[in-house]
């Protein structure tokens, strides 16, 4: 098991400042952070602390959670305030996470430490960096070549880390290449990767704004989404980069006879309809914004929808259910009411409410309409439904080597023990239930966005049960709810899932039982109004997963328990869930998200038939079933 600290960073200074940079009172948002040096080589029996450099420079970090990597600790011990103390020669790896509270977003950096014997080394005294005068100013573009002369000459460790304190204003690699990026101040030095921390002088580079004009890249237009007729507004427009020499716009409304815009960007509404307002760069970079929808009213008139655009999973499988969702301009049409369409009902149909079932293998386009009288029509999804070749009791959905020296070829506890002992050699680290954090749902730190993500819009989140994609309103679901020992698991990235808020609630703390719904006889996904049926079969896997991540952890055949007995149930219904619902893609995509982070896998992904191996003579109704499967 892993080492575990926590550490206040109540603050940090850097020796090397960069001139001209902001006041303490005025601070940056942290965009990340890192572990100087990224990795160092200490003898047994030294205690080293690792410097924490923010990003920018001028961001304020909060606590700090620092982790050895798993097993490791026999090599080194992490110490209450973030140091580590060598005890034998090997390689260690620090990983350590923070938090910014106010923007939700998580954050991680590692380092790798390099033990050898006590008295082998030789530290460094000194680093010298070659640097020119001309060298303090630079333009956009340029590169510098630094070079490091360590001393003394017979240092054991000669390798050093370059560093500059403002990386949106000049990068450096390992090599001591400096590429200026953007104009402002920074400072370039360079550290010794051995327990001295001997740190160079540091060089002061200015980068010009550069003799050319700056082109305008990107423009962003706002206003109001609707008038009504013989109104005026004004439109605004920002202009990206803020250093674009020119920043002014023309502006044009694709229909005169709706609206009219002035130069200077006034609207004046003209009569019922729609029309798109575009702003377009006078610098010559022939930029324009994307298209902004104004529907011009009556006085009292109903407003109108604009555009329609739809999304949702265009590959599903056969006998899956998948939610397709909408997004309706401009945000205050007075009729959002919708119909949707399927051109082929016999390989999918789908509701008034965009839930399509997938019947049988082939193509069909879906496509939705406003129902307001204004004739708008959706984009089209060409919809491929699949017969899915994953297995729920026997066929395995995975060909890689995890599994290589592993016995699978047992059953009962044997097979169990097996794949906990595995699971503890693979699993390196646990991601923490706070960087699963999700309210700000557009941050894309959070770790569900590795594991959880929308396929066709890998900036949205499918939602546990329901199947949405969405980015807000969401929390975090305990599938093995914290009363009942999911506080045992809930770091670990496998157990909890994203769920909108206004459906989390509905389960409780109830066991999964089939054909229930938020009682005290148990709790069914496909029993509420929002729930999908395929998701019973996910549910089912998660919940033997447990098992396996945590011995405290274990399965009854009964509607309820006492929650001190850390159990969950109903074992039969779960065993058929996981034989009815086969395993789908976006557990697969989970699955290989899961091991990205933390290292290891759902065993019951991979390979299906090992639920009926392990539990299938629990009782002669999970037998019964697992002899049919």
């Amino acid at each position: 098991m892993k080492n575990n600290r926590r550490i206040a960073i109540l603050s940090f200074l850097l020796t090397a400042l960069v001139s001209g940079c902001a006041t303490p009172n005025d601070k940056s948002d942290l965009e990340g952070f890192a572990l100087s040096p990224g990795e160092i080589s200490i003898e047994v029996g030294d205690t080293f602390s690792f410097d924490v450099l923010a990003k920018p420079s001028n961001a304020e970090i909060g606590e700090v959670y620092f982790a050895l990597g798993s097993g490791e600790e026999n090599f080194a011990t992490l110490n209450d305030d973030g140091s580590i103390t060598a005890i034998l020669p090997g390689t260690v790896h620090v990983y350590a996470t923070t938090m910014n509270y106010e923007t939700q977003s998580s954050f991680y950096s590692e380092a790798l430490v390099n033990i050898v014997s006590s008295g082998s080394m030789i530290d460094v005294t000194s680093i010298d960096v070659n640097k020119q005068e001309e060298w303090k100013d630079v333009d956009i573009g340029e590169n510098l070549h630094f070079d490091a002369l360590v001393y003394p000459s017979n240092a054991s460790v000669k390798e050093v880390e370059w560093v500059s304190t403002n990386e949106n204003v000049g990068s450096i690699d390992e090599n001591g290449l400096f590429t200026a990026i953007s104009h402002g101040n920074t400072n370039v030095y360079a550290i010794a990767k051995d327990a001295s921390k001997i740190r160079s002088e540091s060089f002061d580079i200015y980068v010009r704004k550069g003799s050319d004009d700056v082109l305008v890249e990107q423009i962003d237009v706002n206003g109001p989404s609707s008038l009504q007729v013989g109104s005026s507004a004004k439109m605004s427009a920002t202009v990206l980069p803020a250093l674009a020499s020119n920043k002014e716009v023309s502006w044009s409304s694709s229909n005169t006879s709706v609206a009219s815009i002035s130069n200077d960007g006034t609207i004046t509404a003209l009569s019922v309809g729609n029309t798109n307002i575009i702003a377009t760069a006078t610098d010559g970079s022939n930029v324009s914004s994307n298209p902004f929808t104004l529907s011009v009213v009556a006085n009292g008139g109903q407003l109108l929808v604009s555009k329609i655009t739809i999304s949702g999973d265009s590959n599903p499988y056969v006998g899956e259910q998948i939610q397709y969702n909408a997004t309706i301009y401009p945000m205050g049409a007075s009729n959002k009411v919708l119909t949707w369409s399927s051109s082929n009902t016999n390989v999918a149909t789908i509701d008034d409410n965009g839930l399509l079932n997938a019947l049988s293998e082939g193509t069909t386009s879906i496509q939705a309409f406003a129902t307001d009288g204004s004739g708008v029509t959706s984009n089209i999804i060409e919809v491929n439904v699949k017969e899915f070749s994953g297995g729920g009791g026997g066929e395995s959905t995975y060909e890689g080597t995890y599994y290589n020296f592993t016995n699978l070829d047992t059953t009962g506890n044997t097979l169990l023990n097996n794949l906990r002992n595995l699971n503890r050699q693979k699993r390196r680290t646990t991601v923490g239930y706070g960087s699963m954090l999700i309210d700000h749902g557009s941050n894309r730190s959070s770790a569900f966005y590795k594991t959880d993500y929308d396929p066709n819009n890998p900036n949205k989140l499918l939602s546990f049960y329901s199947g949405k994609s969405v980015n807000s309103g969401l929390n975090r679901e305990h599938v093995w709810p914290s009363s009942r020992g999911g506080d045992f698991v809930d770091n670990d990235i496998h157990m909890p899932r994203p769920t909108l808020t206004s459906e989390n609630g509905n389960r409780g703390n109830s066991f999964y039982v089939e054909g229930m719904n938020h009682s005290a006889n148990g709790w069914d996904p496909a029993a509420t109004n929002f729930g999908l049926a395929s998701y019973r079969g996910d549910a089912a896997r998660i919940i033997f997963y447990c098992v396996v991540a945590d011995s405290r952890l274990s399965l009854v055949d009964k509607t309820n328990d006492n929650q001190n007995n850390n159990t969950m149930g109903k074992l039969s219904d779960l065993i058929k869930w996981h034989l009815s619902y086969p395993v789908q893609q976006r557990e697969i995509n989970r699955n290989d998200g899961a091991e990205d982070l933390q290292g290891n896998r759902n065993p019951f992904i991979d390979h299906p038939d090992l639920v009926c191996r392990i539990w299938g003579d629990y009782n002669s109704t999970t037998a019964s079933l697992c002899r049919v499967a």
